[in-house]
């Protein structure tokens, strides 16, 4: 069994964190384990744990953790692994996430001089897990799981890694997780409907985007099954409702924005920005949610809006006269109709291009092709709506109104 290295030093996502730990103690199982808290214990007493020995067993390992952001404690620690023996070994973890990790700055210098004095240690290890990922840093989240799953000899593409992060989310130990389930019965290249069929949703976005992707294959049987499988895992009945309905208005906007002779790429465009203002800031995938939230609310201030259309809209000032309230709103008037993200408008447009339009395109011309797509969008908005206020107010019905809903929308012909 080869010696341990120390001090050993754990930060980030304290999930992995804990992985880590655990790892560590199978690994050296020949060393006595100790852990003690940092917070809730005192100099004196985390002394006295470091100084037992076990008979028998001379090789030890102290494990700190509820390191709390103290100077005292954080002075303390680096003299009890400075005047400690060579039998004595240290793994000091972050278990509470007081050390923040930012993606682009690092860490606060505090903690990055603290680290280096126990980094003169001859021994010294830092294993850095990570933090969860920013809303808008794609390009690292999806790097990541590429990355694990190339290390369990997998192979996956970045718009199947981009659809993996969408479902599960930005939180660094819950992407491993998902990925080590995920390889237990993945193949050597993970596809996007592989992703779609097995990976486990956890935000009312991907339940959508799931249920949603089931629902466009345009096979009645899948989307029955789908539905019946979210029914008995728990999704309430009410929330697949409202998902097709959700699914009906952006279809029915879509089609509308097509029969006036709109592009895919404008329709895109168009679509992302509903209920939406400004929408030149809600499109920035630069930005994260929550900054685009700050930045738009700025805007429900007449003074703000008019300032925007003036100088980065370029509309002469002449043109815009916003009358000023006597008073200042309480609120910013909320926001209309919105599709929550930009994966989500890319599956909408998708659905209506490649499933409606298409297999009909050979059977009329143009403009009629426009106008039955229309039609049917229409046709589709109300009986989904119909069927709605029966699985809000018929408990009774609720399974015939769901499957009636499904139905509609799984009819693509003209």
């Amino acid at each position: 069994m080869s010696n341990m290295p120390s001090p050993v030093v754990i930060i980030g996502d304290t999930q992995l964190g804990k992985s880590t730990v655990v790892k560590a103690k199978k690994k050296y199982s020949n060393y006595h384990w100790e852990t003690v808290s940092a917070n809730s214990m005192s100099p004196d007493e985390i002394r006295m744990v470091a100084g037992f020995r076990q008979l028998g067993n001379p090789r030890k390992v102290v494990l700190i953790q509820d390191i709390p952001n103290r100077k005292a404690v954080r002075d303390f620690i680096i003299d009890l692994v400075q005047s400690a023996d060579e039998t004595l070994r240290f793994v000091i973890w972050d278990s509470t996430g007081q050390i923040k990790i930012d993606p682009k700055k690092g860490m606060t210098k505090t903690w990055q001089d603290w680290i280096n004095e126990l980094k003169k240690e001859q021994g010294f290890v830092l294993v850095n897990n990570g933090s969860d990922f920013a809303d808008n840093d794609v390009r690292g989240s999806v790097a990541y799981v590429q990355d694990l799953f190339t290390k369990r000899n997998r192979q996956i593409d970045n718009v199947s890694a981009q659809i993996f992060v969408d479902l599960v989310g930005k939180s660094r130990s819950m992407l491993s997780t998902e990925v080590s389930k995920l390889c237990l019965i993945a193949p050597k290249i993970i596809t996007r409907d592989f992703v779609l069929d097995n990976t486990f949703p956890s935000s009312k976005e991907a339940v959508l985007y799931k249920f949603g992707n089931d629902l466009d294959s345009n096979s009645l049987a899948r989307a029955v099954a789908s539905l019946e499988s979210f029914l008995d895992v728990g999704i309430d009945a009410n929330v697949l409702a409202h998902i097709m309905m959700n699914k009906a208005r952006w279809h029915l906007a879509v089609c509308h924005l097509y029969s006036q002779g709109v592009d895919w790429n404008s329709i895109k465009y168009d679509i992302m920005s509903m209920g939406k203002f400004p929408s030149v800031i809600w499109n920035n995938e630069q930005i994260s949610d929550s900054q685009k939230k700050k930045i738009a609310e700025e805007f429900g201030i007449p003074e703000a809006m008019e300032e925007f259309m003036v100088r980065k809209l370029g509309i002469p000032e002449a043109y815009v006269n916003i009358p000023v309230p006597k008073t200042k709103p309480k609120k910013v008037i909320k926001r209309g109709e919105i599709i929550p993200m930009p994966f989500i408008g890319d599956m909408i447009i998708s659905y209506a291009r490649d499933k409606i339009v298409a297999p009909n395109r050979s059977k009329y011309s143009d403009d009629e092709l426009r106008e039955k797509v229309l039609s049917r969008a229409q046709n589709v908005y109300l009986v989904v709506s119909e069927n709605l206020k029966e699985v809000r107010y018929n408990e009774e019905t609720q399974s015939e109104s769901l499957y009636e809903m499904v139905k509609i929308w799984v009819q693509y012909s003209l």
